[in-house]
């Protein structure tokens, strides 16, 4: 519901934006407020920044640098050819059914996974297509990942811990 109301007030600010002519300029500028979670309108073949959607909102204790987290993640390789965007599974810790534990914002994981996972809530799943800067750059990661790859990762925010790491 919410995705459709931004695509929707996304559309009339452009239709409103282009039926502008060029008289002087407003007063005022307008405030523009970006949504903090974007959903793609389309798959970009090599992402430029880190996109984030909800597929569930968590209920529970919001995840904050400096906590512990405790997920669940399937990532592949970004394909715009694949459906979803899905390309090779790179890796599942549903299929191992072993949740992973990391530090929040201590650059233990990739950007995109400290990035991705911040003010989400206990109970939530995202969606992450993650830019190569932000995955594993220039040098991949074993033979799973070849460089310079975008990364496609849904992911579930198990618990927040008090930080022992």
């Amino acid at each position: 519901m919410r995705i459709t109301a931004f695509i929707f007030a996304s559309l009339f600010f452009m239709a409103l934006a282009s039926a502008q002519t060029e008289a002087a300029p407003p007063a005022t500028k307008p405030a523009t407020v970006a949504p903090k979670k974007t959903e793609p309108a389309k798959n970009p073949s090599d992402p430029k920044r880190l996109m984030i959607e909800d597929i569930v909102i968590g209920k529970g204790k919001p995840a904050i640098k400096g906590k512990s987290v405790k997920v669940h993640y399937t990532g592949w390789l970004y394909d715009t050819t694949a459906p979803g965007g899905k390309g090779r599974q790179i890796d599942s810790s549903l299929k191992r059914n072993e949740p992973w534990s990391f530090l929040l914002g201590a650059g233990k994981v990739i950007k995109g996974w400290d990035e991705g996972f911040k003010d989400m809530k206990v109970g939530g799943k995202r969606r992450l297509i993650i830019p190569s800067d932000m995955a594993y750059g220039k040098r991949g990661a074993r033979t799973e990942v070849p460089p310079n790859a975008p990364l496609i990762f849904e992911v579930e925010l198990l618990d927040v811990i008090e930080s022992t790491m």
